[in-house]
Formats: C-alpha cells, sequence, structure tokens
C-alpha cells in the first residue's frame, strides 16, 4: 500500500521542482540563479550594442592613450627671487632652491619624461607707486601716510650692485612703495582711476622694464599620482607660487 503513496509523493516532489525552476513559485520562492551562458541574461544587457570586444594590441594603445590624456603639465615659481622680486638669479642657485622645496613630492629624474628648470623672460611692468624713498626716515614718514589712507603697499627694495647691472633702469625706481603691480599700462591706469581722487593724487603710474630671466620648475607629463604628490607641497619660499597648470596648457597651446 506504501508503493502508490510514495509514487504520488515523488511525482508530486518532480513537479514542485519544476515549477520552482521555472519561475512558477514566485514570487513566494525566488527562482534559482541562472547561469551566466544562459539565453535569460540578454535581458539584463545595458545597451550592448557599445560594448566591443578589441583586439589585445589595439586595447594596450588604448590604455595607453588614456594614460596619456590624464598627464598634465604643472609649474612652479619662479624660484630664486628675493623680497621684491628683484634681480638676475643664476641656475644653480634657482635649482637648489626648487628642488629642496619639490624634495617630498619624489620629482625623479630630471629631463624628457621628468622635471626641468626653465628660465623665462621677465616682462616689462607698470607700478602704481607711491614713490622712490632711499632714506628710511623719510620712506617711515611715507608709510604711515599710507597706512592713513587704508592702502595696501609694498616695499621693493633697492638691488645689489650685481642685480642692477642685470637689470638697467632697476636702481633708478628703487626702493620704493607699491601700492600694486600691472601687466599693462592700461590696467595701471584703470587701477589708478578707481581710488579716491584725493589719493589718487599722491600716486604716480611708474614703468618698470624688462628684466634679466628669472626660473621655473616645470613637471610636462605629471600623472594622476605624481599631481597628488605635486600639488600637496606648502608654499614654496620667496615670492614663488606652487604648483597649477602650465601657463601654455591654460591657454591651450
Amino acid at each position: 500500500m506504501w508503493r502508490p503513496a510514495l509514487l504520488v509523493a515523488l511525482l508530486v516532489a518532480n513537479l514542485l521542482l519544476f515549477a520552482w525552476a521555472q519561475g512558477l513559485l514566485a514570487p513566494a520562492l525566488a527562482p534559482p540563479e541562472t547561469r551566466e551562458s544562459e539565453p535569460q541574461r540578454l535581458g539584463l544587457q545595458h545597451r550592448p550594442e557599445w560594448v566591443s570586444v578589441m583586439p589585445g594590441a589595439a586595447a594596450s594603445a588604448a590604455v595607453s592613450a588614456a594614460r596619456a590624456a590624464a598627464r598634465v603639465c604643472l609649474e612652479a615659481g619662479p624660484f630664486g627671487a628675493g623680497p621684491g622680486d628683484t634681480g638676475p638669479v643664476d641656475e644653480a642657485q634657482a635649482g637648489r632652491i626648487a628642488l629642496a622645496w619639490a624634495a617630498p613630492a619624489q620629482l625623479g629624474p630630471a629631463g624628457a619624461g621628468g622635471w626641468t628648470l626653465d628660465n623665462r623672460p621677465r616682462p616689462a611692468a607698470w607700478w602704481i607707486s607711491a614713490g622712490r624713498y632711499p632714506d628710511a626716515t623719510a620712506r617711515t614718514r611715507r608709510e604711515a601716510e599710507l597706512r592713513e589712507l587704508k592702502l595696501e603697499f609694498e616695499v621693493i627694495a633697492a638691488p645689489a650692485a650685481a642685480s642692477a647691472a642685470g637689470w638697467p633702469g632697476w636702481a633708478d625706481l628703487t626702493p620704493a612703495l607699491v601700492v600694486s603691480r600691472h601687466a599693462s599700462a592700461t590696467d595701471a591706469e584703470a587701477a589708478l582711476a578707481a581710488l579716491p581722487t584725493t589719493t589718487r593724487r599722491t600716486l604716480r603710474i611708474v614703468a618698470v622694464p624688462a628684466g634679466p630671466p628669472r626660473w621655473w620648475l616645470t613637471v610636462a607629463q605629471a600623472d594622476g599620482d605624481a599631481q597628488s604628490r605635486l600639488l600637496a607641497l606648502p608654499t614654496p619660499p620667496g615670492e614663488a607660487t606652487g604648483f597649477k597648470r602650465c601657463a601654455a596648457a591654460a591657454r591651450g597651446g
């Protein structure tokens, strides 16, 4: 008598197993996971036409191109300039200052693919000047007047004899009290015109001749890791600024 009951039980169990495998018992019982080779997975694909299998050489070239695109040119400087950014600086002096500052970033080797120290011409500039004051007492008195007018200023010191020889005309302008510096006469005139009339009468625009080159530390192909290290460096000494996108790259050149 037990044999017919056993057969019925087995039949019912097989029917339940079949229904479960086909998903007929969902959502009460989730069907078993399908293998990746099963056609049901085609319905789960998103934009399959966008995916293509590349040959090994093409894939390597694409990876290399992506890595190259992620590299950027970074520069910092100028190095070796003293207070007021005065006077010529030789490469050895600038290099010592720049490399000592950037040492924690592990620059790697010099030359192509690494870092370079480049000198660039120092362009002419225009100052809004509060006057040239070789006499310290007169300069101190003038500084007090500028503070009363709530004008920020900087003291541009007179260069050493060697620096003066390398920058004709500089010694005739310093030591000076400078309210602001500008890249063009137009910019300087606009800045001066924006000041109150009573303040403007005590100031004048001074044309500063082009000077000797300055030195910049450049990493032409900084990858992601190098960018993180370089941009995390503290402010460099003197009047240099830390790493930022190279001027030519920022202009799209």
